[in-house]
C-alpha cells in the first residue's frame, strides 16, 4: 500500500510541474499585451515598452519562470492582480467558499440522486422504472449545460417567480446553479451504478446470497452495491475536482461569484496573474482529488495495489 501511495505522489508532482510550466508560458503564448490591458487603449508605446521591461515581461520564457517558480516556493505567492494590485490568492481565497458551496451542493445531490436512480433501474430492469431511468438520463446527458440553467431561469424565475435569476447570498441563489452542475452528473453516475450494479447482481456470491436466505436488501445493499461502488468512486473524484475549479459557463449565467467567473473576467481584461493562479488550483483541485480517489479505491480492492 505505501508503495502504491508513493507511485502516486510521484505522478501527482510530475503533473503539478507540467502545468506550472504551461502556466508560466501563458504571458508568452496567449494574444494579448497585459501592459497595454494595464494602461489602456490610449497609452504612448514608450509608457508600454517601459511597463513590459519594469514587470518583466520582455523577459525569456525561462526567466520568467524560474521567477514564477521562486515567489511561489519562498513567498507562497502567486503574484499581484494586474487589475486591482492585490494579491492572487487574496482574489481566488475571496472567490473560493462560493465555488466550494456549489461543488459539494452539486456532487453530493448527484452523488444521492445518481446513486439511488441507479440501483432501481437495475433492480428492476425491463420495468417502467427502468425504462424512466434510461430516458432520464439520456436527457440529462444530452442537453448543454448552459440550455438547462436558460431553461431554469425562465421557468423557476421568470415564470413561476420562486427562485432568483442570479447572484448570491441566500440558500435560494444556490438552487439553480446547483441543479445546472448536478443533472449531468446525476446521469452519469445513474447510467455508470446501472450496469455496475446489473454486473454485480449476476456474480456467484449474489446467488449464494439468495441461496442462504438472506434478505433482499441486505443482498442488494451490502454486498452487490459494495462492489458496484467502486467505479463510482471515480467519476465521483473527477466530477468533483472539475467543479472544484469552477463551472465557468454556470457561475457567468447565473452571476454566481466564483473561481469560474473570476477566470472568465480576468481572460477578458488579461489579468494573467490571476488566470494563471485559477488553472494551477483547478490542477491542484484535481490532483489532490484523484490521489484521495486512487488511495480509496485501492483500500477499498486490495487487488489494486499490485496493478
Amino acid at each position: 500500500m505505501a508503495r502504491y501511495i508513493i507511485n502516486r505522489l510521484f505522478q501527482a508532482v510530475i503533473v503539478l510541474i507540467g502545468v506550472s510550466i504551461a502556466v508560466a508560458a501563458m504571458t508568452e503564448f496567449v494574444p494579448g499585451d497585459p501592459a497595454l490591458a494595464i494602461l489602456g487603449e490610449n497609452a504612448s508605446p514608450d509608457a508600454i515598452a517601459a511597463l513590459r521591461e519594469e514587470m518583466g515581461f520582455d523577459d525569456p520564457f525561462w526567466v520568467q519562470y524560474g521567477r514564477f517558480i521562486e515567489r511561489l516556493l519562498t513567498e507562497g505567492s502567486l503574484g499581484t492582480s494586474l487589475r486591482t494590485n492585490r494579491e492572487v490568492l487574496v482574489e481566488i481565497g475571496d472567490r473560493l467558499p462560493y465555488t466550494l458551496m456549489l461543488t459539494f451542493g452539486a456532487v453530493g445531490l448527484s452523488t444521492v440522486l445518481g446513486i439511488t436512480s441507479g440501483i432501481l433501474a437495475a433492480v428492476r430492469r425491463g420495468k417502467p422504472t427502468d425504462m424512466a431511468v434510461l430516458v432520464g438520463t439520456t436527457a440529462g446527458l444530452s442537453v448543454p449545460s448552459f440550455w438547462v440553467a436558460l431553461l431554469m431561469i425562465w421557468f423557476f424565475s421568470i415564470r413561476l417567480g420562486w427562485l432568483p435569476v442570479a447572484g448570491a447570498g441566500t440558500w435560494q441563489h444556490l438552487v439553480l446553479p446547483t441543479l445546472t452542475l448536478a443533472l449531468p452528473s446525476i446521469a452519469t453516475k445513474s447510467r455508470l451504478t446501472r450496469s455496475a450494479m446489473l454486473e454485480a447482481l449476476g456474480q456467484d456470491y449474489i446467488r449464494t446470497g439468495r441461496a442462504k436466505g438472506l434478505r433482499e436488501r441486505r443482498v442488494i445493499l451490502v454486498h452487490a452495491l459494495r462492489n458496484a461502488l467502486l467505479p463510482v468512486m471515480t467519476i465521483v473524484g473527477l466530477q468533483f475536482g472539475a467543479l472544484l475549479g469552477g463551472a465557468f459557463i454556470t457561475e457567468v449565467i447565473f452571476g454566481w461569484p466564483g473561481v469560474g467567473q473570476l477566470a472568465v473576467n480576468s481572460i477578458l481584461q488579461r489579468d494573467f496573474p490571476v488566470v494563471q493562479g485559477t488553472v494551477l488550483l483547478v490542477t491542484v483541485g484535481f490532483v489532490l482529488t484523484n490521489l484521495i480517489v486512487d488511495i480509496l479505491y485501492a483500500w477499498a480492492d486490495p487487488r489494486i495495489h499490485y496493478a
